[in-house]
């Protein structure tokens, strides 16, 4: 029988992995969302996860149109892949703009120079 919840488990350790390393795999991952009626990949860095809220964080530049597709039609796909590793990770949820906000704010506060 398969052991949904250990997979589960090791997921969201490849993923903080992908925050903490920026060598991992998991740390640049493609981000798909519909602009208009079309779907648009890009990739973006990986910033923050949290397993008990079931959230993961990218940042990008508020200028771009994806910013303005994503509140349009804020429905996200993650696509992960550690080639070394040959995982594959598809996640999808429901993604929220932060800007000029706390939330941002705190994401520039702790923002290294290096991605």
């Amino acid at each position: 029988m398969i052991d949904t919840a250990s997979i589960q488990q090791k997921i969201w350790e490849h993923l903080r992995e992908g925050v903490l390393s920026r060598h991992s795999g998991f740390h640049v991952i493609a981000l798909s969302y519909l602009n208009g009626a079309y779907p648009r990949s890009a990739y973006v860095v990986l910033r923050r996860v949290d397993q008990q809220q079931r959230k993961i964080n990218f940042h990008t530049d508020i200028r771009q149109n994806k910013v303005e597709a994503i509140r349009d039609n804020p429905h996200i796909c993650h696509l992960f892949y550690d080639k070394t590793k040959k995982i594959q990770i598809i996640a999808q949820g429901k993604a929220t703009i932060h800007h000029q906000d706390d939330i941002s704010q705190a994401a520039w506060d702790n923002m290294q120079r290096i991605s």
